[in-house]
Protein backbone atom coordinates (compact mmCIF):
# COMPACT_ATOMS: atom_id res chain seq x y z
CA UNK A 1 0.00 0.00 0.00
CA UNK A 2 1.11 3.48 -1.20
CA UNK A 3 0.71 6.48 1.38
CA UNK A 4 -1.27 9.17 0.06
CA UNK A 5 -1.47 10.93 2.88
CA UNK A 6 -4.15 12.23 5.35
CA UNK A 7 -7.74 12.93 4.27
CA UNK A 8 -11.12 14.29 5.94
CA UNK A 9 -14.44 12.39 6.08
CA UNK A 10 -17.77 12.96 7.74
CA UNK A 11 -19.11 10.41 10.22
CA UNK A 12 -22.24 10.23 10.73
CA UNK A 13 -22.60 9.54 15.08
CA UNK A 14 -25.22 9.55 17.79
CA UNK A 15 -23.58 12.90 18.65
CA UNK A 16 -24.20 14.21 15.05
CA UNK A 17 -21.68 14.77 12.04
CA UNK A 18 -18.04 15.02 12.88
CA UNK A 19 -15.01 15.27 10.57
CA UNK A 20 -12.02 12.75 11.05
CA UNK A 21 -8.47 13.07 9.63
CA UNK A 22 -7.13 9.49 8.87
CA UNK A 23 -4.43 8.24 6.58
CA UNK A 24 -5.21 6.80 3.69
CA UNK A 25 -3.39 4.52 1.08
CA UNK A 26 -3.58 3.40 -2.24
CA UNK A 27 -3.23 -0.04 -3.25
CA UNK A 28 -0.36 -0.37 -6.65
CA UNK A 29 -2.64 -3.19 -7.94
CA UNK A 30 -5.80 -0.19 -8.70
CA UNK A 31 -7.72 -1.75 -6.37
CA UNK A 32 -9.21 1.42 -4.72
CA UNK A 33 -8.15 3.49 -2.08
CA UNK A 34 -7.86 2.26 1.59
CA UNK A 35 -8.16 4.13 5.52
CA UNK A 36 -7.14 1.71 8.29
CA UNK A 37 -8.76 3.80 11.04
CA UNK A 38 -12.19 3.26 9.41
CA UNK A 39 -11.82 -0.24 10.30
CA UNK A 40 -10.34 0.14 13.64
CA UNK A 41 -13.66 2.25 13.88
CA UNK A 42 -15.94 -0.11 12.57
CA UNK A 43 -18.04 1.76 10.50
CA UNK A 44 -20.26 1.33 8.21
CA UNK A 45 -20.60 3.50 5.20
CA UNK A 46 -20.47 7.02 7.74
CA UNK A 47 -22.16 5.18 10.47
CA UNK A 48 -20.64 4.78 13.36
CA UNK A 49 -20.43 1.76 16.09
CA UNK A 50 -23.08 3.53 18.09
CA UNK A 51 -25.57 4.87 15.37
CA UNK A 52 -25.27 1.13 13.88
CA UNK A 53 -26.22 -0.09 17.50
CA UNK A 54 -29.47 2.50 17.55
CA UNK A 55 -30.24 1.45 14.11
CA UNK A 56 -30.41 -2.31 14.51
CA UNK A 57 -32.20 -1.87 17.94
CA UNK A 58 -34.61 0.66 15.98
CA UNK A 59 -35.20 -1.71 13.02
CA UNK A 60 -36.07 -4.71 15.71
CA UNK A 61 -38.88 -3.04 17.55
CA UNK A 62 -40.06 -1.23 14.76
CA UNK A 63 -40.47 -0.46 10.83
CA UNK A 64 -37.79 0.92 8.97
CA UNK A 65 -39.42 4.15 8.83
CA UNK A 66 -40.89 4.09 12.65
CA UNK A 67 -37.11 3.41 13.40
CA UNK A 68 -35.71 6.21 11.82
CA UNK A 69 -38.29 8.61 13.21
CA UNK A 70 -37.26 7.43 16.63
CA UNK A 71 -33.87 8.45 15.79
CA UNK A 72 -34.29 11.10 14.87
CA UNK A 73 -37.04 11.76 18.13
CA UNK A 74 -34.85 11.01 20.81
CA UNK A 75 -31.42 11.94 19.56
CA UNK A 76 -31.86 15.06 16.84
CA UNK A 77 -29.47 12.57 14.56
CA UNK A 78 -31.42 12.15 11.31
CA UNK A 79 -31.05 8.75 9.80
CA UNK A 80 -33.20 7.64 6.38
CA UNK A 81 -35.62 4.51 6.44
CA UNK A 82 -33.46 3.29 4.00
CA UNK A 83 -30.28 3.65 5.71
CA UNK A 84 -31.99 2.49 8.94
CA UNK A 85 -32.67 -1.12 6.32
CA UNK A 86 -29.62 -1.12 5.15
CA UNK A 87 -27.81 -1.13 8.26
CA UNK A 88 -30.25 -3.57 9.82
CA UNK A 89 -29.94 -6.31 7.15
CA UNK A 90 -25.92 -5.99 6.86
CA UNK A 91 -26.04 -6.83 10.42
CA UNK A 92 -28.45 -9.52 10.16
CA UNK A 93 -26.91 -11.08 7.54
CA UNK A 94 -23.72 -10.87 9.53
CA UNK A 95 -25.61 -12.83 12.46
CA UNK A 96 -26.91 -15.39 10.02
CA UNK A 97 -23.19 -16.02 9.00
CA UNK A 98 -22.19 -16.51 12.85
CA UNK A 99 -25.16 -18.83 13.39
CA UNK A 100 -23.85 -20.84 10.16
CA UNK A 101 -20.64 -21.04 10.80
CA UNK A 102 -21.66 -22.58 14.69
CA UNK A 103 -23.90 -24.88 12.89
CA UNK A 104 -21.04 -26.31 10.79
CA UNK A 105 -18.67 -26.06 13.90
CA UNK A 106 -21.09 -28.44 15.76
CA UNK A 107 -21.13 -30.67 12.89
CA UNK A 108 -17.82 -31.55 13.99
CA UNK A 109 -18.12 -32.56 17.83
CA UNK A 110 -19.96 -35.13 19.62
CA UNK A 111 -20.70 -32.35 22.47
CA UNK A 112 -21.24 -28.82 22.15
CA UNK A 113 -20.08 -26.09 25.12
CA UNK A 114 -22.35 -24.89 27.34
CA UNK A 115 -22.90 -21.49 27.91
CA UNK A 116 -24.46 -21.88 31.14
CA UNK A 117 -22.20 -22.70 33.68
CA UNK A 118 -24.94 -24.65 36.02
CA UNK A 119 -26.68 -27.77 34.96
CA UNK A 120 -30.32 -27.27 34.14
CA UNK A 121 -32.73 -29.52 36.29
CA UNK A 122 -35.29 -29.44 33.09
CA UNK A 123 -34.12 -28.09 29.87
CA UNK A 124 -37.12 -27.56 27.78
CA UNK A 125 -37.74 -27.11 23.82
CA UNK A 126 -40.25 -25.85 21.95
CA UNK A 127 -41.02 -25.29 18.40
CA UNK A 128 -44.13 -23.35 15.86
CA UNK A 129 -44.49 -21.81 12.99
CA UNK A 130 -46.22 -18.69 11.72
CA UNK A 131 -45.79 -17.56 8.02
CA UNK A 132 -44.14 -14.41 6.75
CA UNK A 133 -45.57 -12.02 3.62
CA UNK A 134 -42.31 -12.82 1.84
CA UNK A 135 -42.23 -12.37 -2.47
CA UNK A 136 -43.61 -14.35 -4.37
CA UNK A 137 -45.21 -16.51 -1.88
CA UNK A 138 -45.88 -16.23 1.91
CA UNK A 139 -42.77 -18.98 4.10
CA UNK A 140 -43.02 -20.06 7.16
CA UNK A 141 -40.79 -19.23 9.75
CA UNK A 142 -39.84 -21.94 12.35
CA UNK A 143 -39.56 -20.10 15.47
CA UNK A 144 -38.03 -22.14 18.98
CA UNK A 145 -37.48 -21.04 22.09
CA UNK A 146 -35.38 -23.01 24.64
CA UNK A 147 -35.47 -22.49 28.82
CA UNK A 148 -34.60 -24.01 31.43
CA UNK A 149 -36.41 -24.08 35.31
CA UNK A 150 -35.34 -25.27 38.34
CA UNK A 151 -36.18 -28.06 40.96
CA UNK A 152 -36.97 -25.50 43.37
CA UNK A 153 -39.14 -23.33 41.07
CA UNK A 154 -40.25 -26.70 37.95
CA UNK A 155 -42.88 -23.82 36.75
CA UNK A 156 -40.82 -20.60 36.54
CA UNK A 157 -38.66 -20.05 33.52
CA UNK A 158 -35.09 -19.24 33.52
CA UNK A 159 -33.93 -16.80 30.78
CA UNK A 160 -35.28 -17.63 27.62
CA UNK A 161 -33.08 -17.98 24.34
CA UNK A 162 -35.18 -17.48 21.07
CA UNK A 163 -34.18 -18.73 17.83
CA UNK A 164 -35.59 -19.20 14.27
CA UNK A 165 -34.99 -19.11 11.01
CA UNK A 166 -37.11 -19.09 7.48
CA UNK A 167 -35.87 -22.70 6.07
CA UNK A 168 -36.67 -26.02 5.73
CA UNK A 169 -37.38 -28.28 9.08
CA UNK A 170 -33.83 -30.15 8.46
CA UNK A 171 -31.82 -26.86 8.57
CA UNK A 172 -33.78 -25.38 11.21
CA UNK A 173 -33.62 -28.65 13.59
CA UNK A 174 -29.62 -28.31 13.13
CA UNK A 175 -30.15 -24.28 14.20
CA UNK A 176 -32.24 -25.03 17.38
CA UNK A 177 -29.73 -27.70 18.74
CA UNK A 178 -26.86 -25.51 18.53
CA UNK A 179 -28.53 -23.02 20.90
CA UNK A 180 -30.14 -25.86 22.94
CA UNK A 181 -26.53 -26.91 23.79
CA UNK A 182 -25.86 -23.94 24.29
CA UNK A 183 -28.16 -23.89 27.20
CA UNK A 184 -26.77 -27.10 28.20
CA UNK A 185 -28.70 -29.92 26.75
CA UNK A 186 -26.22 -32.26 26.89
CA UNK A 187 -25.65 -32.28 30.46
CA UNK A 188 -29.44 -31.19 31.34
CA UNK A 189 -31.34 -33.79 34.26
CA UNK A 190 -34.58 -33.79 31.69
CA UNK A 191 -35.07 -32.45 28.36
CA UNK A 192 -39.05 -31.26 27.82
CA UNK A 193 -40.26 -30.73 24.25
CA UNK A 194 -43.31 -28.66 23.63
CA UNK A 195 -45.48 -28.63 20.52
CA UNK A 196 -48.67 -28.26 18.95
CA UNK A 197 -49.42 -31.19 16.94
CA UNK A 198 -47.74 -30.73 13.86
CA UNK A 199 -46.58 -34.08 12.17
CA UNK A 200 -42.48 -32.02 11.35
CA UNK A 201 -41.76 -30.83 14.91
CA UNK A 202 -42.14 -34.49 16.65
CA UNK A 203 -40.36 -35.79 13.63
CA UNK A 204 -37.45 -33.33 14.49
CA UNK A 205 -37.75 -33.82 18.44
CA UNK A 206 -37.21 -36.99 17.95
CA UNK A 207 -34.24 -37.25 15.81
CA UNK A 208 -32.44 -34.49 18.17
CA UNK A 209 -33.98 -35.21 21.37
CA UNK A 210 -34.66 -39.07 20.81
CA UNK A 211 -34.63 -39.28 25.39
CA UNK A 212 -36.50 -36.29 25.52
CA UNK A 213 -39.96 -36.08 27.32
CA UNK A 214 -42.79 -34.93 24.58
CA UNK A 215 -45.93 -32.75 25.62
CA UNK A 216 -48.87 -32.04 23.16
CA UNK A 217 -49.60 -28.50 24.16
CA UNK A 218 -53.16 -29.30 26.24
CA UNK A 219 -54.56 -25.50 24.69
CA UNK A 220 -54.22 -26.62 21.29
CA UNK A 221 -56.06 -30.16 22.12
CA UNK A 222 -58.74 -28.23 23.59
CA UNK A 223 -59.54 -26.35 20.40
CA UNK A 224 -59.66 -30.06 18.16
CA UNK A 225 -62.13 -31.07 21.26
CA UNK A 226 -64.23 -27.98 20.35
CA UNK A 227 -63.94 -28.34 16.58
CA UNK A 228 -65.06 -31.62 16.65
CA UNK A 229 -67.95 -30.18 19.56
CA UNK A 230 -68.99 -28.43 16.61
CA UNK A 231 -70.06 -31.47 14.50
CA UNK A 232 -73.23 -31.85 16.67
CA UNK A 233 -73.62 -28.66 19.02
CA UNK A 234 -73.44 -25.01 18.13
CA UNK A 235 -71.50 -22.70 20.12
CA UNK A 236 -74.40 -21.55 21.72
CA UNK A 237 -75.90 -24.71 22.75
CA UNK A 238 -75.65 -25.85 26.45
CA UNK A 239 -75.06 -29.29 25.83
CA UNK A 240 -72.14 -29.09 23.78
CA UNK A 241 -70.68 -26.72 26.45
CA UNK A 242 -70.87 -29.38 28.77
CA UNK A 243 -69.82 -31.91 26.63
CA UNK A 244 -66.45 -29.85 25.79
CA UNK A 245 -65.61 -28.97 29.31
CA UNK A 246 -66.10 -32.68 30.55
CA UNK A 247 -64.01 -34.07 27.48
CA UNK A 248 -60.98 -31.21 28.68
CA UNK A 249 -61.74 -32.58 32.05
CA UNK A 250 -60.97 -35.97 30.80
CA UNK A 251 -57.75 -34.93 29.08
CA UNK A 252 -56.49 -33.38 31.88
CA UNK A 253 -57.24 -35.93 34.75
CA UNK A 254 -56.42 -38.68 32.16
CA UNK A 255 -59.47 -40.80 31.89
CA UNK A 256 -58.67 -42.32 28.70
CA UNK A 257 -61.11 -44.56 28.64
CA UNK A 258 -64.14 -41.86 29.36
CA UNK A 259 -62.36 -39.77 27.09
CA UNK A 260 -62.91 -42.32 24.08
CA UNK A 261 -66.20 -42.87 25.33
CA UNK A 262 -67.34 -39.12 25.02
CA UNK A 263 -66.78 -39.41 21.30
CA UNK A 264 -69.67 -42.04 20.91
CA UNK A 265 -71.77 -39.22 21.50
CA UNK A 266 -70.66 -37.48 18.14
CA UNK A 267 -72.35 -38.09 15.12
CA UNK A 268 -71.56 -41.75 13.66
CA UNK A 269 -71.34 -40.81 9.91
CA UNK A 270 -69.00 -37.64 10.02
CA UNK A 271 -65.76 -37.67 8.33
CA UNK A 272 -64.86 -34.98 11.04
CA UNK A 273 -65.29 -37.44 13.80
CA UNK A 274 -62.40 -39.69 12.12
CA UNK A 275 -60.47 -36.70 11.73
CA UNK A 276 -60.86 -35.25 15.07
CA UNK A 277 -60.35 -39.03 16.79
CA UNK A 278 -57.17 -39.58 14.67
CA UNK A 279 -55.51 -36.44 15.77
CA UNK A 280 -55.83 -37.67 19.52
CA UNK A 281 -55.17 -41.38 18.90
CA UNK A 282 -51.97 -40.25 16.90
CA UNK A 283 -51.10 -38.24 19.69
CA UNK A 284 -51.66 -40.13 22.71
CA UNK A 285 -48.25 -40.75 23.75
CA UNK A 286 -47.54 -37.03 24.68
CA UNK A 287 -51.42 -36.83 26.35
CA UNK A 288 -50.81 -37.90 29.68
CA UNK A 289 -51.44 -34.63 31.19
CA UNK A 290 -51.73 -36.29 34.84
CA UNK A 291 -48.77 -37.31 35.43
CA UNK A 292 -46.89 -34.10 33.66
CA UNK A 293 -48.85 -31.61 36.51
CA UNK A 294 -47.31 -34.36 38.99
CA UNK A 295 -44.49 -33.90 38.01
CA UNK A 296 -44.68 -30.14 37.61
CA UNK A 297 -43.92 -30.00 34.09
CA UNK A 298 -45.30 -27.44 31.64
CA UNK A 299 -48.26 -28.51 29.46
CA UNK A 300 -48.85 -25.48 27.56
CA UNK A 301 -47.03 -24.15 24.58
CA UNK A 302 -47.60 -20.71 25.30
CA UNK A 303 -44.26 -19.57 25.45
CA UNK A 304 -43.28 -20.64 22.32
CA UNK A 305 -46.49 -18.83 20.88
CA UNK A 306 -45.44 -15.58 22.35
CA UNK A 307 -42.27 -16.69 20.17
CA UNK A 308 -44.03 -16.53 17.32
CA UNK A 309 -45.84 -13.06 17.69
CA UNK A 310 -42.70 -11.40 18.82
CA UNK A 311 -40.65 -11.95 16.22
CA UNK A 312 -43.32 -12.87 13.45
CA UNK A 313 -46.43 -10.88 14.32
CA UNK A 314 -45.02 -7.80 15.69
CA UNK A 315 -42.02 -7.91 13.49
CA UNK A 316 -42.46 -9.75 10.42
CA UNK A 317 -46.35 -9.01 9.33
CA UNK A 318 -46.58 -4.93 10.02
CA UNK A 319 -49.16 -3.15 7.79
CA UNK A 320 -47.70 -2.98 3.70
CA UNK A 321 -44.64 -5.44 4.77
CA UNK A 322 -43.40 -7.37 1.85
CA UNK A 323 -39.96 -8.76 2.33
CA UNK A 324 -37.38 -10.33 0.16
CA UNK A 325 -35.74 -14.04 1.54
CA UNK A 326 -32.27 -12.51 2.09
CA UNK A 327 -33.94 -9.25 3.94
CA UNK A 328 -36.83 -11.00 5.93
CA UNK A 329 -33.81 -13.61 6.98
CA UNK A 330 -31.55 -10.83 7.93
CA UNK A 331 -34.57 -9.28 10.44
CA UNK A 332 -35.81 -12.42 11.56
CA UNK A 333 -32.22 -12.51 12.80
CA UNK A 334 -31.96 -9.27 14.15
CA UNK A 335 -35.42 -9.64 16.24
CA UNK A 336 -34.04 -12.36 17.55
CA UNK A 337 -31.45 -11.08 18.81
CA UNK A 338 -33.26 -7.99 20.84
CA UNK A 339 -35.34 -10.70 22.17
CA UNK A 340 -32.78 -12.47 23.55
CA UNK A 341 -30.70 -9.39 25.33
CA UNK A 342 -27.93 -8.15 22.27
CA UNK A 343 -29.03 -4.90 22.06
CA UNK A 344 -28.31 -2.24 25.24
CA UNK A 345 -31.23 0.14 25.51
CA UNK A 346 -30.91 3.52 23.54
CA UNK A 347 -29.85 5.62 26.91
CA UNK A 348 -27.00 3.27 27.39
CA UNK A 349 -25.45 3.25 23.76
CA UNK A 350 -24.92 6.54 24.17
CA UNK A 351 -21.16 5.82 25.15
CA UNK A 352 -20.81 4.03 21.65
CA UNK A 353 -20.92 6.79 19.43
Amino acid sequence: MKHRGFEKRQVASQMGDVTLSRRCYTCPKGCGGYAPFDARLGLYGKWSTGMQEWMQYAAAKDSFDGGAESIEKFSGVVASASSVREVAEWHGTRKEEEQQRAIEDARGRMTRPADDSATPHRLYVGVDGAHVPERPEWKECKVGVVFATSSKRPLTPRRRTYVAGIEPVELFGERLNVFAGRRGMESAREVICLGDGAPWIWDMMATYYPHATQILDFFHACEHLHAARLLRWSDKEPDGDWWERAQQARLKRGWWDAFVQGFDQLPPSSDGRGKAWNYFETNRPRMHYREYRARRLFIGSGIVESGCKQIVARRMKITGARWLHGGAQAIVQIRVAYLNGGYAPPSRLRAAA
